[in-house]
């Protein structure tokens, strides 16, 4: 990870806790903020050296799904969990359609979108003109 990306990454979370510190009613939703961005770092970090094709990657849309489960709102949850029991193909050809379209449903965006953003991010870095 560059420097600037890992500060960048350091900063949203510090950033975080101070806003949980200031703003107590709203813990619960930059609680599971910090769980995406942690999630979206781990991501970020395990494709280093690797190829970022986010399908061979579905095993972590899968985890941001049980994550989702266990911290999201229960719109998300709720929404993760009819993901979790879709088969893998359809779920596949819905992240297609989503980035062929650019359009979702909000929270299946929402989704895709927080899956995804570690994979660009390495294909964007990868094409980094300052190689």
């Amino acid at each position: 990870m560059n420097i600037f990306k890992q500060r960048e990454k350091e900063y949203a979370l510090e950033r975080l806790k101070f806003l949980k510190s200031r703003y107590s009613e709203a813990s619960e939703l930059l609680d599971f903020y910090q769980h995406i961005l942690e999630y979206q770092r781990e991501v970020y970090e395990s494709l280093d050296g690797k190829e970022p094709n986010w399908r061979r990657g579905m095993k972590w849309f899968y985890r941001l799904l049980d994550m989702c489960i266990k911290y999201g709102t229960p719109q998300i949850s709720e929404r993760a969990v009819d993901m979790k029991q879709m088969e893998r193909d359809r779920v596949g050809n819905m992240i297609d359609k989503f980035l062929k379209e650019k359009k979702a449903e909000d929270i299946d965006r929402f989704l895709f979108l927080s899956f995804l953003n570690p994979f660009y991010e390495r294909i964007a870095e990868s094409m980094d003109i300052d190689r």
